[in-house]
């Protein structure tokens, strides 16, 4: 029977094999194009039309992404002999209401099949009639499923590896007897719920599986990654070991290689050391075999077929051997998650204290209390933060911090992949609208990376000891970028002066460095005053500046740098270009004693003129062709604001302040007149700095770092803050400042905690 043929004269033995030869001819010519690439086929003309058409439809765009979705699930299920009655029972269920094809056939032939033997061959018959009739009711159209060609296994008979480090792993619920460490294994069916295990191979490989995750073992020489994430560590010996992967085999060249397979049929491939080779299991992609070496990453994309270049990511994965680094997604254990992929809900509502998905919350206000979460594995609670007028508590144990100017209101929930902009707050939008995902040019919701959106006003707490004792390894850093994305429609906004913003309390002390010791490393001419302020004239091109005195503060938490317009310069300076211009490229600081020298961190700056393009963030960037500038706003005095982690000052300590000037367009755009200074106070700029909010981390209730916002088209400012394992609680906190809600879109860039054994 042919595949569009419409007639029978009864049942036949075709008729049951392929349920589709009786009604693709109804079809529509795009669901018969998704039928046969799900099916395989991948010839030039199928694949110039079906790119047309999904060109042309958004809808069809989708329709296919879910198509291949479930064929992934379907076939990441086949190696269990599954049962005809729920599969049944899922499809009568679906008639009846409309639910997730996922969850209402997969989940229960997971629960209830997991780790059965090898699929038999009867059973393969159920699974691949099952699958077509799943697929069929999914799209509501005329659908079959045939299994897309893969590299056919090589069953080896009898154990041929063991396992270990089998220690805090969580096994499926059904499995009747959890492995012991050293335990051997027999070729089949690894799953995990969480945790690592090691698999060690007779022949020397040795590999790390990560839960959740599954990975069917072939051979010595062979295996197959279901889902989750997976290291290989193959010796020279067994060069050539083979993992299959999808639509792509991953064929080892003597090296340690990460593999992380998602459920939607994504791939990324890093190496550490050595080289392996991608081979597409289609004749589809192109390109067909790809080579990567020491260093370097792919990833590859099911819709199109393609490998493509990605970004390496040393954290990524857990290596094999004994216990290594690892690093948790903050972004997912606001979702209620592990931190390693298992999140189930959107976010946290920090006005309530539970887990949502909602599309949007708006604009809430609410309470200062404290709100403990004891459902959630690693999140200690949540909070709306308060004024200066009393401490906010921030954690279960009663730790407690004063922060600066807040208003009372928080929008929408801690979200992953960013909050939901609710119409009509913000940007025009007129449906709810996910936040912007760009960072300083880097897309945090795509691939291989995450982000968190932390609108204004609300704190979360991490329990660092929970982590602690889940995983077997102490937090030792957490890191992120944050920005704030709103539009440039709101830029004026945010440079308005606060609406709700309280007079400073206590005005802020600036101590002035007086310079024991300046330098010009090209030779200008430097010469210190009596106000602590330094003359530099006549310039020399692209000069780096030092300053180094003393100071009677005990503790530091920012640097002051003002740039001092003087009738002795060009154009009235503050620049010694002849414009009265200057570009600093980035300042670097250090406290040295007699036995030590510790460069401090700097985590963000604010300045009170930036020139377009020329924004102060710049300076933290480290790259000699951005900076810092002020046209127009020469002739004038301008200041900028370096926020640092604090460091303690012990007595006689010296402070070295370095101004790097190294722009090689400019030349000529040097400083020409500045002076230095220092505080103590853990908010310089009193919550009122042009353009951000604040963001405020905390360890047990003590500031460890404040930084200013910038907006997202500059450079993000960095929160980098070490950890001990004396430290429990992790505190992250959005604050707007002053300036409304409204205006605070505060989005958290790959925020990570990095774990150590």
């Amino acid at each position: 029977m042919s595949p569009d043929s419409t007639t029978s004269d009864g049942p036949s033995g075709d008729d049951l094999a392929s349920p589709t030869d009786r009604i693709t001819s109804q079809a529509h010519e795009h669901e018969r194009l998704l039928m046969r690439y799900i099916a395989g086929e991948r010839d030039d003309e199928l694949l110039s039309r079906l790119v047309e058409l999904v060109d042309d439809d958004a809808e069809l765009r989708d329709e296919l992404r879910d198509e291949l979705a479930i064929d992934r699930l379907l076939r990441q299920h086949g190696r269990l002999p599954l049962d005809p009655a729920p599969v049944m029972n899922a499809i009568v269920a679906r008639r009846d209401r409309d639910s997730s094809l996922e969850t209402l056939v997969m989940a229960d032939i997971a629960a209830t099949q997991a780790r059965r033997a090898w699929w038999s061959a009867g059973t393969r018959r159920w699974f691949v009639a099952a699958a077509a009739a799943l697929v069929l009711i999914a799209v509501s159209a005329a659908f079959s499923f045939i299994a897309p060609h893969q590299h056919r296994p090589v069953i080896e008979a009898g154990p041929f590896a063991s396992l270990h480090y089998v220690h805090g792993v969580q096994w499926p619920a059904d499995l009747a007897q959890p492995p012991v460490d050293g335990a051997r294994i027999p070729p089949g069916a690894l799953a995990l719920v969480a945790g690592v295990v090691e698999v060690r191979f007779d022949n020397g490989v040795v590999l790390a599986l990560e839960g959740p995750g599954q990975l069917d073992l072939w051979s010595r020489m062979q295996t197959h990654l279901r889902h989750g994430r997976l290291t290989t560590n193959v010796p020279p010996s067994a060069q050539g070991f083979t993992v299959q992967v999808d639509h792509m085999r991953v064929i080892d060249l003597g090296t340690e290689v990460g593999i992380d397979l998602a459920t939607d049929g994504r791939a990324y491939v890093q190496v550490y050391s050595g080289a392996v080779e991608i081979a597409l299991s289609d004749a589809a992609a192109s390109p067909a075999d790809t080579r990567v070496g020491a260093g370097e990453a792919r990833s590859f994309d099911p819709l199109t077929g393609t490998v493509a270049r990605a970004q390496f990511d040393a954290g990524r994965f857990v290596r094999a051997g004994p216990p290594r680094a690892l690093t948790l997604a903050v972004s997912d254990l606001v979702g209620g998650g592990d931190g390693r992929g298992s999140a189930t809900a959107e976010g946290l509502d920090a006005t309530q204290g539970v887990l949502r998905s909602d599309d949007s919350i708006g604009g809430v206000g609410a309470a200062r209390d404290f709100r403990p979460m004891p459902t959630l594995p690693f999140v200690d609670g949540v909070f709306i933060p308060g004024g200066p007028g009393a401490p906010t508590v921030v954690s279960s144990d009663g730790h407690a911090f004063t922060f600066p100017v807040a208003g009372g209101t928080s929008y929408d929930l801690i979200r992953r992949g960013g909050f939901i902009i609710r119409p009509p707050d913000g940007g025009g939008v007129t449906v709810p609208t996910r936040s912007p995902t760009v960072i300083a040019g880097v897309d945090h919701a795509a691939f291989g990376h995450h982000l968190i959106g932390m609108h204004a006003n609300a704190g979360v707490t991490i329990d660092l000891h929970a982590i602690a004792k889940s995983y077997g390894r102490e937090p030792v850093r957490f890191t992120s970028v944050v920005a704030n994305t709103a539009p440039r429609s709101l830029a004026q906004a945010l440079a308005a002066p606060p609406r709700d913003a309280a007079p400073a309390a206590n005005p802020v002390t600036w101590t002035v460095l007086e310079p024991r010791t300046v330098t010009a490393v090209a030779g200008s001419t430097l010469t210190p005053r009596a106000d602590g302020s330094v003359l530099a004239w006549p310039v020399q091109p692209t000069d780096t500046y030092t300053v180094s005195g003393t100071t009677a503060l005990r503790r530091v938490s920012a640097i002051r740098l003002e740039v001092l317009a003087d009738p002795a310069l060009p154009s009235g300076g503050p620049g010694a270009a002849h414009n009265g211009n200057f570009i600093l490229t980035h300042l670097r600081a250090a406290v040295i004693t007699a036995t030590a020298r510790t460069e401090l961190t700097l985590t963000g700056v604010v300045a009170d003129f930036n020139q377009e393009k020329w924004h102060s963030t710049n300076m933290l960037l480290g790259d000699d062709a951005v900076g810092w500038a002020v046209v127009p706003e020469t002739g004038r005095s301008h200041h900028a604001v370096f926020f640092c982690n604090p460091v303690d000052l012990p007595e006689g300590a010296q402070i070295e302040i370095t101004l790097a000037q190294h722009n090689r367009r400019h030349l000529h755009h040097v400083i020409g007149c500045f002076r230095l200074a220092l505080t103590e106070v853990s908010d310089p700029v009193q919550g009122q700095a042009v353009g951000a909010g604040s963001f405020i981390v905390l360890v047990d209730g003590k500031l460890r770092q404040r930084t200013v916002v910038p907006t997202a088209d500059h450079a993000p400012a960095r929160l980098d803050i070490v950890l001990t394992p004396q430290d429990r609680f992790l505190t992250l906190v959005s604050c707007d400042g002053g300036y409304g809600a409204s205006y605070q879109w505060t989005t958290l860039g790959d925020p990570r905690i990095e774990l150590v054994p």
